[in-house]
């Protein structure tokens, strides 16, 4: 009999050969910078918990008291019987931060690019996407019928021969960009887009995922009070939680509410989550001193490592990608890490372009001095002996 799966098992083993394949790991603890993994501790260096919120008991606090409130879940879609008031609440605060007059909670940050830029959608539509900006941003633009065009990452002389090309030849462009790059960790132009946007009459979606909770006024951010009309972020990094936002105008958040297939069809998220967040935005704004040990401590780590002599591009946040190239000698380095008890993740193709794959760190306000040196110390030994 056919194997109607052969298809699946040949493109699995030939990930497998490539050092390409994923897997899941089951963790069966966690601590502010550590992870336990089959019984052995790690210092996790891979984490987007960045200033320690996801242990936080306060957030704890405030979930139980929303869970208590309104239940364990939504038990449907916003627009059926899944809005409680709990949501409303965090809209609000979001707005207030973000200095936007709304604000729409969605699912998961792949959820909330997917469907809202679908939404925004057209066949008189243009999307310039920046080339390395996430997958979520470009199965969004490839979910509505709208053109999609590339520009080279961070070139805003790029963006702008294809804005004075090709712009008049639509209803509405939509530049698309993300201001703190997840691999790269290096933050877009934002006021050279910003007044590329406003020359050419466009629109700018900006995803803050990385940015959310440690940049900006407040840790808010780096689109906050500036011309960005959709500004989307996550509450499951520097927040602590889960979930996604749209930070927009008034007419754009009722447009997303007749449009956005995010809030539509899906089931809003459960009560304890929503408390989470909302304890975790009364934290942010006063966290300037974490937010100074984290860039603190990114800083050391990229300085010692380029000393070394790993390729490092300048480094602005406290995602620090160490730049290998070779897929197999990124996951050897990996492994070996893995075996001294460091939990630091190689990055692949396709997550990131061919030959250059990377270990990405992703730095805590919790990782001591003695983590960090430790850290380096073995960076060092395995560049020796390689």
């Amino acid at each position: 009999m056919q194997d109607k799966e052969l298809f699946m098992r040949d493109f699995y083993e030939e990930r497998i050969q490539t050092n390409l394949d994923r897997k899941v790991y089951d963790i069966q603890a966690t601590q502010d910078s550590s992870i336990v993994y089959q019984g052995k501790e790690f210092i996790n260096l891979s984490s987007n918990d960045y200033l320690g919120l996801a242990r936080n008991p306060l957030l704890h606090e405030r979930g139980t008291a929303f869970q208590q409130a309104y239940g364990n879940g939504a038990a449907a879609s916003r627009l059926v019987t899944g809005s409680f008031s709990g949501i409303s609440q965090v809209e609000k605060k979001l707005a207030n931060l973000k200095q936007k007059p709304r604000a729409l909670l969605l699912a998961s940050g792949y959820q909330a690019n997917v469907s809202l830029l679908a939404a925004l959608s057209s066949r008189k539509s243009l999307f310039l996407l920046d080339r390395l900006a996430h997958h979520s941003l470009l199965q969004g633009v490839l979910a509505g019928e709208g053109k999609l065009m590339r520009f080279r990452h961070n070139d805003t002389k790029h963006l702008a021969s294809l804005l004075e090309k090709h712009a008049s030849l639509y209803e509405r462009v939509f530049i698309v960009t993300e201001s703190v790059f997840s691999m790269d960790g290096d933050i877009a132009p934002l006021d050279a887009i910003i007044e590329l946007k406003e020359q050419y009459n466009a629109y700018l979606y900006l995803d803050e995922a990385h940015a959310t909770g440690v940049l900006g006024k407040q840790g808010m951010g780096l689109g906050v009070g500036k011309k960005v009309e959709y500004i989307m972020g996550t509450c499951s990094k520097a927040l602590g939680s889960f979930g996604a936002y749209v930070a927009c105008s008034e007419v754009a958040y009722h447009y997303f509410l007749q449009t956005c297939g995010g809030v539509i069809y899906s089931t809003a998220l459960p009560p304890y989550v929503v408390g989470c967040i909302d304890q975790a935005l009364d934290l942010i704004p006063s966290m300037n001193q974490e937010r100074a040990q984290l860039q603190a401590n990114a800083g050391y780590v990229a300085t010692n490592l380029r000393d070394i002599g790993y390729t490092i591009p300048l480094q602005e946040t406290q995602i620090i990608p160490v730049l290998i190239g070779d897929t197999k000698e990124a996951c050897a380095f990996s492994a070996w890490l893995k075996e001294q008890g460091f939990w630091v993740v190689a990055i692949r193709p396709p997550t990131v372009p061919l030959h250059t794959a990377r270990l990405r760190i992703a730095i805590s306000c919790f990782h001591s001095q003695k983590q960090l040196d430790s850290f380096i110390a073995l960076c060092k030994i395995w560049k020796n002996k390689n």
